[in-house]
């Protein structure tokens, strides 16, 4: 939200004929903000952070109607004239508690270094018995690309 003598001052120069672009810079705000700021005068903005708050108990009823899928929630509340964007949408419904919280995970994965185990599938052009093969490595196997031969290797010689 843009302060008031903020407002003034943008809506002043540009009545003086500063181009936007040089308001922005000056203020460090976007052009497409000044140009708001200076279609709608100095007046504040509404406060919209209140407005979904009378459909709250309807979003609440929905949401268990439509077992938990916030798209089916969204287009149920269109139905009745309710037009709520669905990133606001799904902040009221976890604002709201009605969400199980993400599990944790189950597990920490700790590997000194060099241990972890790469997995690379890409295609790489190596020489084998003098030929030039396009050819694919993973998990200690090379595999001839465009055939179903499949032999062990080192992966320092993939």
């Amino acid at each position: 939200m843009i302060p008031e003598e903020i407002r003034k001052t943008i809506v002043a120069l540009h009545a003086k004929g500063t181009a936007l672009r040089v308001i922005s810079r000056m203020f460090g705000i976007s052009r497409n903000t000044v140009r708001d700021v200076v279609k709608r005068g100095h007046e504040e903005q509404p406060d919209q952070s209140g407005s979904c708050e009378e459909h709250q108990p309807l979003i609440a009823d929905e949401y268990r109607r439509c077992e938990g899928n916030v798209v089916r929630v969204q287009e149920e509340l269109k139905d009745r004239g309710i037009e709520i964007a669905y990133s606001t949408l799904t902040r009221i419904v976890r604002e709201m508690g009605l969400r199980e919280p993400r599990k944790k995970r189950a597990g920490a994965y700790t590997f000194a270094p060099g241990e972890e185990m790469q997995h690379d599938t890409s295609p790489h052009k190596v020489i084998v018995g003098g030929k030039p093969l396009t050819v694919q490595c993973a998990s200690g196997q090379i595999r001839r690309l465009g055939s179903s031969d499949v032999r062990t290797c080192r992966m320092s010689h993939c």
